[in-house]
């Protein structure tokens, strides 16, 4: 029953990312398999499976169900393994929920309990989660810790999907404190690991990400299409929806600032019809400046006050002073058009403001950059050393153990010696005696005679 019940959870893993209805099928029945035969690796793993359905689909509530079932039949059984990856997960749904300190709870607590356990492979998994976590609440510094503790780890197992996905985290936390260089660098080592596993939804992640950047912040045209192009390969059936809607998004970005408004018009309209641009998402701020801007350049004024209006409360909401900034310029223009110089004064004035805050923003990134150095630099010294110290150890056991097996191999040999010298000192101490003793009895007989 059990040998079923893991073909069951091996079909339902396999089909996560490319058909996760038939996932779900095959998890659903190793669950009710499990329970009828009281097996409950069979039930948390297949709730951690169905858990992950709902997760890559961006159902947060059934993904939190599940992840919490798992977490209670781990408990009641007591497998301490499989309640960390339960924990951090719940704390990694918390997070897309956006509930930090729930998130921060579930997250530190995992981590901790793998720590504890000297659960490698969960400690990774839970410090990458809670980096991310560290990430969205601008703790860059924590972030960068978190996802360089798990990347030493990661190459101590010499796991390529680990390594993959710590080297992506670490990309798009340097993209986002503005070091693009070193996110590229970042990014693309992680697409190298993750092309030699079958997580296809994180490398289609990193190949986005580095199209992104291609597409905004280093502008290579023929770089950024060929990331999209990958990424369009590798994505999984079940995340197209969201493949279609970030691409038109690096894609309309990238035509913007090739100064190709036609095209990048289009694919920004593809981005706001679709259904997954949310309204409080940086990608909706950028698509609704953008088709703002277009509208502006061809004269349509009351459409394109209408979506600068927009990105501008979502920039305000988000603190996305780029975007607030621009959105604010080019309605300064507009009024400066219709000679509503008061409106046109207040705009400047606002500008001004946000100019302010961007630069701060920016002095604090670069403070973030250099804090994040000196501790990447502390920590792989640490490692490094720590490194050494267990290779000195190693080596030490390695002599030890060779002294005790020389030693042993010494005294086994003088054993041996001593038991053939023994033995042969017997046989002429037995052949002595028989000797006195023939010559006994032939003494006795010529006496007689």
């Amino acid at each position: 029953d059990t040998a079923i019940i893991l073909e069951l959870l091996d079909s339902a893993k396999a089909h996560l990312y490319t058909d996760n209805a038939e996932s779900y099928a095959f998890a659903d029945k190793a669950i009710k398999l499990s329970e009828e035969i009281g097996y409950p690796i069979g039930m948390l793993d297949g709730h951690t499976v169905k858990g992950g359905r709902w997760w890559s689909e961006m159902q947060w509530d059934s993904a939190l169900y599940h992840y919490q079932r798992a977490a209670e039949i781990a408990a009641e059984y007591s497998l301490e393994r499989f309640l960390i990856n339960a924990t951090g997960n719940i704390g990694f749904v918390y997070t897309y929920m956006n509930e930090p300190d729930s998130a921060l709870l579930y997250l530190k607590k995992a981590a901790e309990q793998a720590r504890r356990g000297n659960y490698r492979v969960a400690l990774i998994e839970a410090l990458n989660k809670l980096g991310y976590q560290y990430d969205l609440g601008t703790d860059y510094p924590s972030a960068a810790m978190a996802y360089h503790e798990a990347l030493n780890l990661a190459q101590t197992l010499k796991n390529d999907e680990l390594q993959g996905q710590s080297h992506s985290a670490l990309g798009k936390l340097y993209s986002k404190i503005g070091d693009h260089a070193s996110a590229l660098k970042e990014l693309k080592s992680g697409a190298g690991f993750l092309k030699k596993t079958r997580n296809t939804t994180s490398l289609f992640s990193t190949y986005s990400n580095i199209c992104e950047i291609y597409s905004n912040k280093i502008v290579n045209r023929d770089s950024a299409l060929l990331y999209s192009a990958l990424a369009e390969q590798t994505v999984p059936e079940s995340r197209k929806p969201l493949f279609e809607y970030v691409n038109a998004v690096n894609l309309g970005t990238l035509y913007f600032n090739l100064d190709q408004q036609d095209s990048a018009f289009a694919k920004f309209q593809e981005a706001f019809t679709n259904p997954l641009n949310s309204r409080l998402s940086a990608k909706n701020a950028t698509t609704l400046l953008n088709i703002g801007s277009y509208y502006l350049t061809e004269e349509k004024i009351d459409s394109a006050v209408t979506f600068l209006n927009q990105a501008l409360a979502t920039s305000e909401k988000l603190d996305l002073f780029e975007v607030k900034i621009l959105a604010l310029n080019n309605l300064c223009q507009i009024d400066l058009r219709a000679e509503n110089y008061k409106n046109a004064f207040e705009r400047q004035l606002a500008i001004n403001q946000v100019v302010k805050k961007l630069q701060n923003t920016e002095s604090r990134n670069i403070l973030a950059r250099d804090q994040i150095e000196r501790e990447r630099m502390a920590a792989q010294y640490k490692f490094n050393l720590l490194q050494l110290e267990n290779e000195a150890q190693r080596q030490h056991i390695e002599v030890q153990t060779s002294r005790i097996y020389l030693i042993g191999l010494f005294l086994g040999v003088t054993i041996v010696l001593m038991v053939v010298l023994f033995l042969q000192y017997r046989s002429k101490t037995l052949a002595f005696l028989k000797l006195v003793e023939k010559n006994k009895t032939i003494t006795i007989f010529y006496a007689k005679q």
